[in-house]
């Protein structure tokens, strides 16, 4: 460690010191500026917002494998299941995603719905993870009859560490509790836009990804709150949370 000497020159030993403080202080500071200016906000159009779904696995007594029907249609997919369950037992179906995600961006959860029917007491449990990235914690229902069922979680996927492909998971996870209970999972779709509530951000820390307004004739609002561009108003569509912008 090297030592420093500060002269008084009949100042004093404090003032010393502080003139020291400040000298060492104004590099931190530019760097720290040099920072701040590094950093940039860059808008995109929210359609490019969206991945490829690009295969689905299936494995558990309520989809084994090859016993699914699947529809992918580049940014989404729609899994259609045919195993039931009944009496007391605990049965489980885990749909592997893979997609392949934006060069540069990460993705949040993709939007996940899940639907079937449940008649009897059956405990549904669901879990969702992007390989490598740990899993949510365990979503907990008891559906009845007909239901559907779409779950939020804050999840990123790897596709910054170097590969783009990445695999998601969906794993359920049905408790039948009497012996007169019957369960089936009819379905889970996955959809992979922005615009339907699918979560993008930039893998460089120092740039905020920031969506266009929407211009005239554009969707607005919806589950990601779309706003329109200055002078627009968004109209909203019959029974829905999305509209369209137009001159007011």
């Amino acid at each position: 460690m090297r030592s420093i000497f500060v002269p008084s020159h009949g100042r004093g030993p404090r003032t010393a010191l502080r003139r020291v403080v400040r000298s060492l202080s104004l590099p931190l500071a530019g760097a720290t500026l040099s920072l701040a200016a590094a950093a940039q906000t860059i808008t995109v159009d929210p359609d490019d917002l969206r991945a490829t779904i690009v295969s689905v696995r299936s494995a558990g007594a309520l989809c084994p494998e090859g016993s699914v029907g699947v529809s992918l249609s580049g940014d989404n997919a729609a899994v259609f299941l045919s195993q039931s369950a009944s009496g007391v037992q605990t049965a489980r179906c885990t749909l592997t995603f893979e997609i392949d995600v934006p060069e540069g961006l990460s993705m949040g959860m993709p939007t996940t719905i899940l639907r079937g029917v449940a008649f009897g007491r059956t405990r549904l449990e669901r879990r969702y993870a992007f390989e490598g990235a740990g899993a949510s914690n365990a979503f907990m229902e008891l559906p009845s009859e007909e239901f559907q069922i779409a779950d939020a979680v804050e999840l990123s996927s790897r596709s910054c560490s170097g590969a783009r492909r990445v695999r998601y998971s969906v794993d359920v996870t049905a408790q039948l509790q009497s012996e007169t209970t019957f369960f089936q999972l009819d379905s889970v779709d996955l959809d992979t836009t922005y615009r339907f509530g699918t979560d993008y951000r930039f893998c460089d820390p120092g740039s905020t990804l920031e969506v266009e307004p929407g211009a005239a004739g554009d969707f607005c609002a919806g589950p990601q709150e779309r706003p329109c561009a200055e002078g627009l108003s968004c109209e909203l569509q019959q029974n829905s949370t999305e509209g369209s912008c137009v001159a007011p």
